[in-house]
């Protein structure tokens, strides 16, 4: 099943690391690409805490958060590109060992709400999070083709 995923991080990893420009936006008063690895480490960090904070085939309710807020508070331009890849690329390997050792029962029964959204199983959530890199990565892609 993370076979994949393992996949996912490493091909994300390299189209990241050969960005010819990371400070490159899709358009005026969009995300530059450093921002959208930026929001990619707050995305890991958010459901780092929910896989391990989520109750054993019962309901847990997180908080959602404000992306927008958060890639502005973090200051992800003044970062140093390849410090935070670094960061999302070892982030997302150790969030994939902790999804690797889940209990099976837990993936199907285990509910999780982020904020007003409706609950979903936690397999749903691991799902939604790797969706969610394919469309930064897409994006990404974009950005750099332009």
């Amino acid at each position: 099943m993370f076979q994949h995923d393992y996949e996912q991080i490493e091909r994300m990893y390299q189209l990241f690391a050969t960005c010819p420009d990371p400070n490159k936006r899709e358009r005026e008063g969009g995300w530059t690409i450093k921002q959208i690895v930026g929001h990619l480490v707050d995305s890991a960090s958010n459901n780092h805490q929910r896989f391990l904070r989520y109750q054993s085939q019962g309901h847990f309710v997180f908080p959602g958060y404000d992306q927008n807020v958060c890639v502005s508070r973090a200051h992800y331009d003044s970062m140093e590109f390849q410090s935070l890849l670094v960061l999302w690329y070892h982030y997302n390997r150790m969030l994939l060992h902790i999804i690797a050792h889940f209990p099976a029962d837990d993936l199907a029964a285990s509910m999780l709400q982020i904020g007003e959204r409706p609950a979903v199983p936690l397999q749903d959530l691991i799902h939604d999070y790797f969706a969610h890199m394919d469309k930064h990565a897409q994006q990404v892609k974009r950005i750099i083709a332009a």
